[in-house]
């Protein structure tokens, strides 16, 4: 297959197994556009891309043909977060997913506010973890 966007949608609906109807779903684009775009009659237009991108969790640039990655640059910084994450609970307790999750439900100035109390209460000793010698 020739990196066309013809062939490269055609590519990742076999490789996710994703049927054209099923894609539309995704997508909310129509049946009709999702075989004019598989038979090669026209290529998506950004919006439309982006969209086929997503639901096929493929990188926008490979769907056009581009000499990149097919893996969405979204889902290795998910991966990527996610062991991290594994990691910060390993080392800090499982803890640290709630004090994630609740400092960023917060405004800009609610974590202002969780950052100066956290300061504060680094400086005092009775919260402090102390060095093992």
């Amino acid at each position: 297959m020739s990196d066309t966007f013809k062939n490269r949608l055609v590519q990742a609906m076999l490789q996710r197994n994703i049927k054209a109807a099923e894609l539309a779903k995704r997508t909310g684009l129509s049946k009709a556009q999702i075989s004019q775009y598989t038979n090669g009659v026209y290529e998506a237009k950004q919006t439309a891309l982006y969209k086929l991108a997503v639901a096929l969790d493929v990188s926008e640039a490979w769907l056009m043909g581009h000499d990149v990655d097919m893996e969405r640059l979204i889902s290795q910084k998910c991966a990527e977060q996610t062991n991290m994450i594994e990691l910060m609970q390993l080392h800090f307790g499982s803890e640290v997913t709630d004090l994630v999750q609740m400092f960023s439900s917060l405004n800009r100035k609610g974590r202002k506010k969780a950052l100066d109390q956290l300061q504060d209460l680094n400086k005092i000793t009775e919260y402090i973890e102390k060095e093992s010698d």
